[in-house]
């Protein structure tokens, strides 16, 4: 990566996203298991759900791929320093983790094409603007 040079701490700050960014792929993966709905019966909208539920994955990893070091304006995920690190990548993936998880649960005791569509409707609202948020970022230079 081109953002690597530098030092040694920028390697250890690369990696430990990686290892988050694949802890929030496998729970997104995990969650139909979680929630018990591994050999449910296919219900319509479901497909579109679990598309809107990568997006929203895919979305959050841009986010805190091209946030990571840099200045973070809300303070509930910024580090000591101000910088969005791994303080704020543990807390941006309890609340995207937690939010699938709690999306299944409700699948699981409301599975209509209605609940499916509607959640994946929030799912992709969310995952253009956190999107969104990844591609201004792109634009802000590191400190």
């Amino acid at each position: 990566m081109g953002w690597q040079c530098g030092g040694d701490t920028n390697v250890l700050h690369f990696r430990t996203m990686q290892r988050m960014l694949a802890l929030l792929i496998m729970g997104a993966w995990a969650t139909p298991v979680v929630a018990g709905e591994a050999g449910a019966v296919p219900v319509a909208g479901k497909n579109l759900w679990r598309a809107s539920v990568a997006a929203l994955a895919v979305a959050n990893a841009m986010d805190a791929r091209t946030s990571w070091g840099k200045y973070e304006l809300n303070p509930s995920l910024s580090g000591k320093n101000g910088k969005f690190g791994r303080e704020g990548m543990l807390i941006k993936l309890g609340i995207v983790s937690g939010m699938f998880v709690v999306e299944s649960v409700v699948l699981r005791h409301k599975a209509s094409k209605r609940f499916y569509r509607g959640l994946a409707l929030v799912n992709f609202g969310s995952a253009s603007v956190t999107g969104a948020t990844a591609i201004r970022n792109l634009g802000v230079p590191r400190p």
